[in-house]
């Protein structure tokens, strides 16, 4: 003990010793202090020192801030003088700030330079022009600012720079032109500006990371920069001056602006040469000149918001013809005027669409017509390089990714074969193959075994995946019927070596034998999900097992399955001080019902909504065809506003439809249709297809009769789906239960004209039109109508004696109604807007206007024998800007024709009746009735057996000066006879009111030979009475023995608008229209009446009787109807014709209908006239076999708060009209082969008024001659056959009565473009070996190349991948392949992939396609440590299999193990607790014979 002691001390003193010498060694050798001092700005500056020692090395101590100091001789740095010795500098932890040029032009200093954490702040210009560093520089986190210029001309720096998060500012020019620096640029998350030039002309080679701080980049930040890689400009980020990225050659790939920027300014990334692809957020409002000029390396522009401003007055904002894309939902694009939809530009750069997300990869593989792809892959599915494609002489080889391309269009011979050393040759002898194919290649010696293929009808399994339905109870009818059982034959690589052969689903074993061709296989056996695998055995009990992709869904319906909305009918009645549509009534009949009849295919299962079965053919045959007839609808055209000319279709389509709803729609009636298909993958949980909504008018059966809504809809099982057009629901296959909204917009066109049913007041002019915009829920829990809009633009205007009145509505929207309300709504309040004027809206009218009234102008007459052949009728003008309220009538005795109306003196104001004749020639010069007249008004003329003519007409006795009560008070109605040759008038009869009565709207007819008079009365007890009188009396007077006869009162009625004199019974009688009501005496005719009535013959009925419109056509009292279209307030009979003037929008015009009595057939209507006017009391009458009109040419001006009138008097003949119209143009689009013959189908109309026996065709400018027989209004399908042309073309097509000039020609013609781009895809997923991905095939049948995108995406509409073509042409190929890291989130789900276009695609119907993703083996999905846990999902596929966790110390020893039971047929969420000595993990799956069923799976703990 006491020898150790002293060992002890000894070797304490040694240690002592050695620690001297160390010392005293180290004051030897140490530099000598140069120079020293203080360099603090605390108190007296002695908080900091500075010593330089004589090695040059500068060391800053002490506590606190340095001193600023300036670049001038009196306050520089006290080591300026000798900056040219520093070497190295030290910065001491207790430095708090670096000040102004404390270390600027100290040029000599090398080495690295390390900022402490303690320093807040780098001063102005601290160490500009130290371009002598040569080592990095490490700004510790703690430094807050770095001032302008502070590393100024650094250019030594080299590496990287990282910018701490303490960092808040960084200064202009701080570290310009440290060129030196050459890795990458990291900007803390503190940071918040980075100031003009900040790092200009620094040289980084390596990326660029801007924090989540940056509010404002300056100008010039980062010019000349090296950047390499992409980069992305955070959300923060709001502002980026000019020229900020500058030369910035190096970024090559993805540059993208955050969603805070809104403008990028001009020169911001010019010269950005290797910038692949550019993201601009969603802010963005702006892009200034040659923002991007130069970047020519740009594939596209991906935008996220709405359609930026841009300047192109000195430059052009992107590169020429870089394509932009713009996101679904902004605004700008398309609906801007900046857009060009012929060329798809917008402001002359290519136009595409995004998902607003990810820029799309390119397709893995673009083939043109008759090139074929092959993927050569191993057993496991990782490829195969190298590989030889052989087909005779032609050889491929493959490429990395184990595919290669070979043309098979020059031979029949499509015999190829695959070889590559080491490995079984392959052939596809005796194997259906197809495009796209993989093709596996097995060892040699090892791969005898495997399977060559497994085939199932057409499709070799072995790659290609075939899906069976699983039944699920006696009610079950999804399921693939011809093949429960199914057929598969199994080929070895080597046949010969194969003895045996068993086909497995996980360890159950289905069927063996010694052939291989497996035959009635029960589907029973299998469970949901995949795991199949044939195992082939040689004669030595060798065996080999191959994966196939044979794969069970499990799902059920009821085959009475029936969409039933189950509510009461729905009603909705609209406010009378609504325009057009007050009073009137929406209203559907409930509850809908529409069966489901369920049919399946090879793959496909497809369901007919509505469709009727007959029992001559199959189920599947019958639900195909309906399903073509409504794809053949959508591809013939899209629905344009509320009228789609498809008549022909749709009455083919209700053929199939087994049930109809009733539906009142305002002032129609209308049949309502719900129809439609889905169609889906067997197992899928999407079906897809198009419901149509067919609303058919029951009063119109013309051109326009049906309007049809086509919506596209997409189920997804149990879960929720969507309309494109709106809606959403859900179908259960387990309870069998529908849930469904339908929604449909369509929009009505109203026209004034015809809208309202107002003439109690004479001459009350109705003008303008509104479009009705509705949003109807038709199936679901919310059904019904879920909003009216009315917008439009109506005006009003009233006459009565020597004032008017108008009312305006112009530009208004009402809202009808809307969701949830108890009635409807409405913008106004008060009287209908169809109601007379009140009487405080009068005013006198101002008759200036008259002094630009035309001389009488009685043009002679052109007979038809007279004129060319193909005439066309014209209106005549016999007065030019006449009085406005002129109310003329006209009528024919046969030899002549005579017409009354009101003309009015512009100077004295007094309106009178006037008189003229036309003899076949010329018209007369009017002659006045009574030269002493006051306010004469509402002519009326007949004529008697006798053939007297007779007039009537309201006389004023008395100057009423400016009381609308004195006038009323002294109207008196005068009847008398008129010379036919002097045109003199004889009053026969005065008849006046003894109670100040109210004397109005005389009417006169002729019953049984003999004149009868008929007019109203009404109460005058204020003004108001006169305008809007609330009751009327109606009165009769007789032509009896030479003599008028006393008045009699013929009915009391409400306020009563026109009145008809006919006969009942062979008595006159008067028939009057009150409140939209038509009556006669007690007997109600009608309701729901526009205009007035007649009495006469309806072509084609018995007898006379009234005749009335109401619901847009034409009713007697017989029941008969007439359906016109376009009818408006007026109309005549005259033989089998009818005239009246048809409303189309905001206008109205002389048109016919006639009727052809030896075929019991109606024309289509004839607009004999058009223009952008009103016809107005229309008048026709016969004289010597010709037709003749009369009546009021209105031109009317409505503006936001007046409405002006000017009406010409005119007249015209009525001439035959020849009028064939072209629509429909429809060919097959699978039929497109360029050389070949093209049947083209199209519909001609006669629109005319005569039968059409032959007709001239005329297609792409070659013409031919059918015979045909279309009577007036009917319609005819023709085909010719034209040359398919080898690109798209537009092929015009003519049709031509052979020698008539067509009344309207711009109708004869239709171009129909043929080849537009037509993607076609089929999706498969597939699994080889372990690899499993999604494959899509697109091809393109239609004549234009194609562009576009496929999206996959998954169940719920997410995005999983994107990948792009260009140029398809025509039968070329497009494979794209999508393979997620993981399938975990997608087992059990749908994956769909979409074909967009960015050409025009008419028929999108096969542009989709959806793949249940089904559990097909067993296998690790995920696996990690999960806090004191290992976590993990497992999709099992075998019975009895479990899952085991090992844990191992770091030495490798085995420490512990936990055991989990695994549930076959689905993903298992596992746990397992962590051995707490544990440094690994390592999880097996084993089957129910302890052998591994899938990879293991290692889990580090140690991270």
């Amino acid at each position: 003990m006491k020898k150790q002691s002293g060992l002890l001390r000894r070797l304490t003193a040694l240690a002592l010793a050695l620690c001297m010498l160390a010392a005293l060694t180290a004051e030897i050798f140490a530099a000598d202090t140069v120079a020293s001092g203080y360099c603090g700005s605390e108190g007296d500056g002695k908080n900091l020192t500075w010593t330089l020692d004589s090695e040059g090395v500068l060391t800053i101590s002490g506590l606190g801030k340095m001193k600023d100091y300036e670049n001038d001789n009196k306050n520089r740095a006290p080591w300026y003088s000798s900056r040219k010795s520093l070497k190295k500098l030290v910065l001491k932890s207790g430095i708090t700030s670096i000040g102004d040029y404390a270390f600027f032009d100290c040029s000599n200093l090398t080495g690295d330079l390390k900022i402490p954490s303690n320093v807040h702040s780098i001063g102005e210009n601290a160490f500009g022009y130290c371009s002598g560093f040569n080592g990095s520089l490490t700004i510790e986190n703690g430094v807050v600012e770095i001032k302008k210029y502070a590393f100024y001309h650094c250019k030594g720096f080299t590496g990287s720079l990282k910018i701490p998060n303490s960092v808040t500012y960084i200064g202009v020019y701080a570290f310009y032109d440290c060129a030196g620096f050459t890795g990458d640029l990291i900007i803390g998350d503190g940071v918040t500006t980075i100031e003009n030039g900040a790092f200009f002309g620094c040289k980084f080679k390596g990326t660029l990371k801007i924090g989540n701080s940056v509010t404002s980049i300056g100008e010039e930040a980062f010019n000349s920069c090296r950047f390499t890689g992409s980069l992305t400009i955070p959300d923060s980020v709001t502002s980026i001056g000019q020229k900020a990225f500058l030369f910035c050659t190096g970024l090559t790939g993805t540059l993208t602006i955050g969603n805070g920027v809104t403008n990028i300014r001009m020169w911001t990334f010019k010269n950005c040469t290797g910038i692949k692809n550019v993201i601009i957020g969603k802010s963005v409002s702006s892009i200034s000149n040659d923002a991007f000029s130069s970047c020519n390396a740009i594939n596209g522009f991906y935008l996220r918001g709405n359609a930026p401003k841009v300047y192109m007055n000195a430059g052009q904002p992107f590169p020429s013809g870089v394509p932009l894309y713009y996101a679904p939902g902004t605004t700008g694009w398309t609906d801007s005027t900046a857009y060009d939809a012929e060329k798809e530009t917008w402001n002359g750069y290519p136009l595409r669409t995004w998902n607003g997300n990810t820029i799309p990869e390119k397709a893995d593989t673009i083939l043109s017509k008759g090139w074929y792809s092959i993927q050569v892959v191993d057993e496991a599915g990782a490829p195969i390089s190298g590989a030889t494609v052989t087909r005779q002489s032609d050889t491929a080889s493959t490429d990395d990714n184990g595919k290669a391309s070979i043309n098979l269009s020059a031979s029949n011979d499509v015999v190829i074969r695959v070889s590559k050393t080491g490995y079984l040759d392959w052939t596809n002898e005796n194997v259906d193959w197809q495009n796209g194919e993989i093709v596996v290649l097995y060892p040699e010696g090892t791969g005898n075994l495997k399977l060559k293929a497994a085939k199932y009808g057409s499709r070799n399994l072995v790659t290609q995946t075939k899906i069976f339905s699983l039944q699920n109870g006696n009610d079950s009818i999804w399921w693939d019927g011809s093949s429960n059982p199914f057929n598969l034959t199994c080929i070895a690589m080597k046949p010969e070596d194969a003895k045996r052969y068993a086909l497995y689903q996980g360890s159950q074993k289905i069927v063996e034998n010694s052939t291989g061709v497996f035959e009635k296989i029960d589907v029973s056996k299998f469970t949901e999900g995949g795991g199949c695998f044939v195992r082939v055995t040689d004669a030595d009990g060798k065996f080999a097992d191959t994966n196939i992709n044979l794969q069970f869904a499990r799902n059920s319906v009821n085959e009475n399955t029936e969409i039933k909305l189950k509510s009461s009918a729905l009603s909705l009645k609209i406010s009378d001080d609504i325009p057009y549509l007050g009073g009137t009534t929406l209203k559907f009949d409930l509850p809908l019902q529409a069966p489901v009849v369920f049919s399946c295919t090879e793959d496909k299962i497809q369901l007919g909504v509505n469709l009727k079965l007959n029992d001559k053919e199959s189920k599947e045959k019958q639900t195909k065809e309906y399903i073509e007839k409504i794809k053949e609808l959508q591809k013939i055209g899209k629905l344009k506003n509320n009228k789609w000319p498809l008549k022909r279709n749709v009455t083919q389509l209700k053929k199939y439809v087994q049930k109809n709803n009733k539906a009142d729609f305002f002032k129609d009636k209308m049949d309502f249709t719900f129809c439609g298909y889905l169609e889906g993958d067997v197992g899928s949980k999407t079906i897809s297809g198009y419901f149509l909504i067919i609303g058919e008018s029951k009063l119109i059966n013309i051109e326009h009769n049906f309007m049809v809504w086509i919506v596209p809809v997409t189920f997804q099982t149990n879960l929720n789906f969507y309309f494109e057009a709106g809606g959403g629901g859900s179908y259960c296959f387990d309870t069998k239960m529908w849930d469904l909204n339908i929604v449909f917009n369509p929009t009505f066109t109203l026209e004034g004209f015809i809208g309202a049913g107002c003439s109690k007041f004479v001459g009350l002019g109705i003008y303008g039109c509104a479009e009705l915009e509705t949003k109807i829920n038709i199936i679901g829990t919310n059904s019904g109508l879920q909003s009216a809009d009315l917008t439009g633009e109506l005006a009003i205007k009233g006459y009565i004696g020597w004032v008017e009145a108008k009312k305006v509505f112009a530009h208004q929207t009402w809202h009808l109604y809307t969701a949830n309300s108890v009635k409807s709504h409405s913008l106004r309040s008060g009287a209908a807007w169809d109601a007379a004027p009140e009487a405080s809206a009068y005013a006198s009218s101002d008759l200036s206007y008259l002094a630009e009234e035309s001389d009488w102008a009685p043009a002679a007459v052109r007979t038809y024998a007279a004129r060319a052949a193909q005439a066309r009728t014209e209106y005549h003008p016999l007065l030019e800007n006449t009085y406005r309220n002129a109310q003329p009538v006209m009528v024919s005795d046969g030899s002549a024709l005579y017409a009354a109306f009101v003309r009015a003196n512009e100077t004295t104001g007094k309106r009178y009746v006037a008189l003229t004749k036309f003899d076949g020639t010329s018209w007369s010069a009017p002659a006045a009735v009574d030269a002493s007249a006051i306010l004469d008004d509402a002519p009326q003329l007949c004529t008697d057996a006798a053939g007297n003519l007779w007039l009537a007409y309201a006389r004023t006795t008395q100057e009423p000066g400016d009381s609308l009560v004195a006038y009323a008070q002294h109207q008196t109605i005068v009847v008398g006879t008129v010379n036919k040759d002097t045109l003199a008038f004889t009053a026969q009869k005065t008849y006046q009111s003894d109670n100040y009565m109210y004397m109005h709207l005389p009417t006169l007819s002729c019953v049984n030979g003999t004149p009868v008079l008929a007019w109203a009365e009404s109460a005058v007890t204020s003004e108001e009475s006169v305008v809007n009188p609330t009751a009327s009396a109606v009165y009769t007077a007789e032509y009896c023995g030479g003599a008028w006869l006393d008045a009699r009162k013929a009915a009391d009625a409400a306020a009563v608008s026109s009145l008809c004199i006919g006969a009942q019974n062979g008595t006159p009688a008067v028939a009057y229209t009150a409140d939209g009501k038509l009556h006669c005496g007690s007997r109600l005719l009608a309701e729901n009446v526009t205009g007035r009535a007649v009495y006469g013959k309806l072509p084609g009925a018995a007898g006379e009787s009234f005749i009335w419109n109401a619901y847009g056509a034409l009713h007697d009292e017989a029941g008969n109807t007439v359906p016109v279209e376009g009818l408006g307030r007026d109309f005549v009979i005259v033989g089998d014709s009818i005239y009246f003037n048809q409303s189309n929008g905001a206008s109205a015009n002389l048109a016919a209908l006639h009727y052809d009595a030896v075929n019991d057939h109606w024309s289509a209507p004839i607009l004999l006239i058009g223009d952008e006017q009103y016809l107005e009391n229309l008048n026709a009458a016969e004289l010597n076999g010709k037709t003749y009109a009369l009546g009021m040419h209105t031109t009317v001006t409505i503006t936001a708060d007046d409405v002006d009138d000017t009406k010409d008097l005119v007249w015209t003949q009525i001439l035959p009209v020849s009028d064939l119209k072209l629509s429909d143009v429809s060919f097959d689009a699978d039929a497109l082969v360029p050389g070949e013959t093209l049947p083209v189908t199209f519909t001609v109309t006669n629109s005319g008024d005569h039968t059409v026996s032959s007709l001239t065709l005329t297609a792409d400018g070659v013409s031919t001659a059918q015979d045909c027989q279309l009577l007036p209004g009917e319609s005819g399908e023709f085909t010719v056959n034209i040359t398919c042309p080898s690109e798209k073309q537009i092929v015009t097509f003519e049709v031509q009565e052979p020698g008539q000039d067509d009344y309207t020609p711009e109708d004869n013609t239709a171009a129909c473009t043929v080849g537009s781009a037509d993607a076609e895809v089929e999706l498969a997923l597939l699994q080889i070996g372990s690899r499993k991905f999604l494959q899509a095939v697109v091809v393109n049948r239609g004549l234009e190349p194609a562009s576009g995108s496929v999206l996959f995406t998954g169940p719920d509409g997410q995005t999983l991948a994107e990948r792009t073509f260009q140029n398809l042409t025509y039968g070329g190929t497009v494979i794209a392949e999508y393979e997620p890291d993981s399938f975990a989130a997608l087992y059990g789900e749908d994956v769909t992939a979409t074909v967009r276009l960015q050409q025009d695609e008419p028929n999108m119907l096969n542009n989709t396609d959806s793949v249940p993703v089904l559990l097909t083996s067993t296998e690790i999905l995920s696996a990690q440590r999960t806090g004191t846990a290992v976590t993990a999902e497992i999709a099992c596929m075998q019975d009895g299999a479990r899952a085991i966790c090992a844990f191992y110390a770091a030495d490798g020893r085995l420490l512990s193990t936990s055991i989990q039971p695994l549930e076959s047929g689905k993903i298992n969420s596992l746990t397992f607790q962590i051995d707490s000595n544990a440094a690994q993990a390592k999880l097996f799956v084993l089957d129910a014979k302890n052998a591994p069923a899938a990879p293991a799976r290692y889990i580090p703990l140690n991270s």
